[in-house]
């Protein structure tokens, strides 16, 4: 059901049992706690773009919520405030919540441990501070999470400590200065987005020894990579493209190192012929 631009500001009136798929995008909605009752077997929401300020997690996901609700995606509000389920609440099989782009500053370290099953959260374009020292967000089986655009400056191995399960992470342009160590304990890691920031060095282990499938770095002010540290897999891919490396003689090493571990390597420079090596 499309009711996309239509001027809406409130959910469509009625009763809706048999959809399944939602998209009220572009409009002016500002409240959805009545989407169970008039939605109950609503699948996917779809509502970028419009005027919610607040999002109480019960909404999607708690005893009003519709019964087999999967996916929000809620990019595009003026969200400041995400709130948790109730104690007790009844939870049912809710997985993804895309916020993208709205005004969330910082969330509680709890608000989506209740959910049972939630697996994909995106955060990115929010005025999010990560907070320092100390565990971001607490969630035993999240396994996707997009932070690009948010101020990650302050990232430490306590970070990501109580979000085992990651799998994907994204911090593109989120000012991120020091990796060293900050994934080493996500064993089951396989992507790391950390285009466009401020990483001079990699010198010791970022993640779980020789795990990654993809590991971007491209547009950093990156001089020097210990390979010995690299946490890419045999047959995985590495990206460097406009990073300083790629157009000095230290790249050679790299290009060896990702010849000898059949890495697939994407960088801007090979013009090293000229170089030595030890």
């Amino acid at each position: 059901m499309s009711c996309v631009g239509k001027g809406l500001t409130d959910l469509p009136s009625g009763h809706w049992p048999s959809v399944m798929f939602l998209d009220v995008s572009s409009n002016a909605i500002a409240n959805i706690d009545d989407l169970g009752r008039r939605f109950p077997s609503l699948n996917v929401l779809r509502m970028r773009h419009n005027a919610l300020t607040a999002l109480h997690l019960d909404a999607v996901a708690g005893p009003s919520a519709p019964n087999r609700l999967m996916v929000a995606d809620l990019s595009g509000n003026r969200i400041s405030h995400v709130l948790p389920p109730l104690p007790g609440a009844r939870l049912n099989q809710f997985s993804t919540l895309l916020l993208s782009s709205n005004q969330i500053a910082s969330l509680d370290r709890d608000t989506f441990k209740a959910l049972p099953n939630f697996k994909q959260l995106t955060l990115n374009d929010n005025p999010l501070v990560i907070p320092p020292a100390q565990p971001f967000l607490s969630h035993h089986l999240l396994n996707e999470l997009d932070l690009s655009g948010v101020d990650g400056s302050a990232l430490s191995e306590y970070t990501f400590a109580q979000l085992p399960s990651l799998v994907a992470v994204s911090l593109e342009g989120s000012g991120v200065r020091e990796v060293n160590g900050v994934f080493k304990n996500l064993r089951s890691l396989d992507t790391l987005y950390l285009q466009s920031n401020a990483i001079v060095e990699i010198t010791t282990e970022i993640a779980h020894s020789r795990e990654l499938n993809l590991l971007s770095l491209d547009r950093n002010p990156l001089v020097r990579i210990d390979t010995k540290v690299l946490p890419v897999q045999d047959g995985g891919e590495l990206a460097i493209e406009d990073t300083p490396l790629s157009c000095a003689c230290a790249y050679a090493a790299v290009a060896r190192w990702a010849a000898e571990h059949r890495v697939k390597l994407f960088a801007s420079c090979h013009g090293v012929s000229n170089c030595q090596f030890d």
